[in-house]
């Protein structure tokens, strides 16, 4: 996957900026493993479907990242490295994923049919982790199991083309 494009990225955070007074406390990131699922999970952040994630504290300390923190305010980019919206991390819940996954973080997570045994199946790895008691779950923004998202700001793109200053609109900011 391409890394994000700076320069768009720079132009949209100080359009975000801008429009709304706040500014960016976080590094960019995507969701997925491929452009394609970058895409597709930007675009469920997008339309306020997927309003939560979740990862283990083992997969961010041996990516080097930082813990999410309450308050945080993150950009999504797409497979192509463009900007799609910035989210605010709401609630945090970190434990094992037996204490923070159920049937309600499935239907906000936003993926598949949204129910708790899709979610389960999809994302076995995590689950089985907590079974096993060897692993535990921290969220963050698109990274952590019950990070609770808010989209605060999306791209306004003409035509799809990537690459395209947009006008960032602030739902609820305006």
């Amino acid at each position: 996957m391409p890394p994000p494009d700076r320069a768009a990225l720079a132009v949209f955070v100080q359009d975000f900026t801008d429009a709304t007074g706040l500014g960016v406390t976080s590094e960019p990131f995507c969701f997925g493993d491929s452009a394609q699922l970058a895409d597709e999970l930007a675009a469920l952040v997008r339309c306020g479907r997927k309003r939560a994630t979740a990862t283990t504290v083992v997969e961010l300390e041996q990516a080097g990242e930082p813990l999410a923190t309450i308050g945080q305010l993150s950009v999504v980019y797409d497979g192509a490295g463009q900007p799609v919206c910035v989210i605010r991390t709401e609630q945090l819940s970190v434990g094992s994923p037996d204490d923070v996954l159920d049937p309600a973080f499935a239907w906000d997570d936003g993926e598949g049919d949204r129910t708790y045994e899709d979610w389960l199946a999809a994302f076995g790895v995590l689950a089985a982790g907590a079974a096993e008691g060897r692993r535990r779950v921290q969220p963050g923004p698109a990274r952590g199991a019950r990070a609770v998202l808010s989209p605060l700001a999306a791209a306004g793109r003409s035509g799809g083309t990537g690459g395209a200053r947009g006008r960032v609109r602030a739902p609820g900011l305006d």
